[in-house]
């Protein structure tokens, strides 16, 4: 950057941009690492995590990197027009390696930095790298570590070059070219706000199709209906046990002014069913988890799917989306550090959560949850969830009657087989009644990246309570942990939902009414938004997208 020999100042553009790239590329990138230790544990921005920003960093590093581009916008124009462009180059008149030219030189690799980072952070924000998304994030990602080490060897090389009256010199300004300043400001928040806003709006457009013929959901999709759709296909990334390439996922859509209806299909190698089983061991009963208490359970997992609806087309979930350990002060922390989900502004998104296992293939839906306002911790026994909740529903799904546990008929649902869990040794609530149950169980295979086989839930009336004394099953008896009450009847029971898995691939049929009368639940209308989540085997650990699809409902003939 230029520093005039006359009055040791910058002139006025170059301090603005300098002053705001620094600004923009430090928090940028702190930013970023932030988002990088939340998909990635096990990377280099884990190991600065405690000095990370923590809420909705997604926003805050979509700001800067439009401030990133605004800087570099502004910086070409002015050296166009002004022919500072020429300060960048080479000095024939002195060696390639004097101070002078080794300053120019790293400079100019600092803005090949600058280019990298802003045209993968392009691609990653305005569309879908698709199958270079690997390629893409792991240039960002270097860019990003790249510039820590050019920062040290920039301020080295000016320092080498000038001494500290160069290397202040930048921060002390000569207000000169007033107006190509202005131009130049002008001109790149133009360019860096069109490019933000285009960043937040939906991606492709999702159609539901309208039909009359009935649709059974079965995982089949045989219907006519089905067969005539092209898929609209959202690829998803970043999940646990999912690969560096991401999880395409296919969806189709249908309605028939009632109900719409949903299909969705994406790969996944294995049926994953056990969904954390006990185990009779010489002490009692233990859970069969590797790090469940903190919800980063990814081997003994149920496969899941989640579907979430909103208003808002913000990228990457709608402004509910807040990372770090401790994003909400005076409020728990996530168990697993990773974020939490919550709004911010009281509105409600509506989440569809089909659980493979607990409500999946033994109760036929998907449980119906949403994203609101944090609500205050209910129990230091629970993990803390923050605006992430159930539709209201039962206060218990069981009561206590008759020294045992008895069903509520009004409720439905699911509960685990424990009456508090813990990682050492845990009381179950029930066991089989007949132990033949167990039979497809008993050779259970602890290799996650098999499938698994047998019915890892089991039903209520199936069951008998347990009693330690009676308990005469043998060491090494594993049962399933999900008691199964029968479908949910009220809040959390509004979305029904068929699966199977067949050939290394999920295939899920949902269907829910188009118009709900409460709060939790959003139509399904012209204009929303509908994101997607697979998960694979794993607790919290699920892929997602970035830009959400925007529904659009075909009328009806005689509409």
């Amino acid at each position: 950057m230029e520093k005039t020999a006359r009055t040791g100042r910058s002139k006025l553009p170059v301090f603005i941009l300098h002053t705001l790239v620094i600004v923009c590329l430090a928090g940028a990138f702190l930013t970023g690492m932030r988002i990088a230790s939340a998909s990635e544990p096990q990377s280099w921005a884990a190991v600065i995590t405690a000095f990370l920003p923590q809420g909705n960093v997604y926003r805050w590093h979509s700001y800067l990197g439009a401030g990133i581009l605004f800087i570099t916008v502004g910086y070409v124009i002015f050296i166009a027009v002004s022919g500072h462009y020429r300060r960048l180059k080479r000095l024939p008149k002195q060696s390639r390696w004097s101070r002078e030219n080794l300053v120019r030189q790293i400079i100019a690799f600092g803005l090949v930095l600058v280019v990298l980072s802003v045209t993968t952070g392009l691609w990653l924000y305005l569309g879908d790298p698709g199958q270079y998304r690997s390629l893409v994030l792991t240039v960002h990602h270097v860019s990003a570590w790249s510039f820590v080490v050019y920062t040290v060897v920039h301020l080295l090389s000016v320092l080498l070059a000038g001494g500290m009256r160069r290397l202040l010199a930048i921060f002390l300004p000569r207000f000169t070219q007033p107006g190509l300043t202005a131009i130049a400001c002008v001109a790149a928040l133009a360019v860096a706000g069109w490019l933000y806003a285009s960043g937040n709006r939906a991606g492709s457009e999702l159609l539901l199709h309208y039909t009359q013929a009935p649709v059974a959901l079965d995982g089949e999709a045989r219907e006519t209906a089905w067969a005539g759709i092209a898929p609209v296909t959202v690829h998803t990334f970043k999940g646990r046990n999912q690969g560096d390439d991401g999880i395409p996922v296919e969806i189709r859509a249908l309605h028939d002014s009632h109900y719409a209806y949903f299909l969705f299909s994406w790969p996944d190698p294995t049926r994953s069913l056990t969904h954390l089983p006990l185990e009779k061991t010489e002490d009692g009963w233990k859970v069969i988890q590797t790090e469940a208490r903190t919800a980063n359970e990814n081997v003994f997992y149920e496969d899941k799917f989640a579907v979430m609806l909103s208003r808002s087309s913000e990228m990457a979930g709608a402004g509910t989306v807040h990372l770090g350990k401790g994003p909400l002060s005076r409020h728990p922390d996530s168990a697993g550090g990773r974020g939490l989900h919550y709004t911010t502004n009281g509105v409600y998104v509506d989440v569809w959560h089909w659980k493979a296992v607990r409500t999946g293939l033994s109760l036929g839906q998907a449980d119906d949850n949403h994203f609101g306002p944090a609500l205050p911790s209910q129990s230091e026994y629970k993990r803390y969830t923050a605006g992430y909740q159930k539709d209201p529903d039962c206060e218990h799904l069981v009561r206590w009657e008759a020294n045992d546990y008895q069903l509520k008929p009004e409720c439905g649902g699911y509960i685990m087989n424990w009456t508090l869990y813990d990682d050492g040794i845990i009381q179950p609530r029930r066991l089989p009644r007949d132990i033949r149950q167990l039979q497809s169980l008993s050779q259970m295979d602890r290799d996650a990246s098999t499938s698994d086989q047998g019915q890892w839930w089991m039903n209520w009336n199936n069951t008998v309570r347990y009693n330690a004394e009676t308990d005469t099953l043998p060491v090494g008896t594993v049962i399933p942990s999900v008691l199964s009450l029968g479908p949910f009847t009220q809040g959390r029971g509004g979305v029904d939902a068929g699966a199977r898995w067949a050939d290394g691939r999920w295939t899920l049929e949902i269907r829910r009414r188009l118009q709900v009368n409460n709060k939790y639940d959003l139509p399904i209308e012209d204009g929303m938004h509908l994101w997607v989540a697979p998960f694979n085997h794993s607790q919290t650990g699920h892929a997602y997208h970035l830009h959400p699809l925007r529904l659009s409902l075909e009328p009806a003939p005689n509409e």
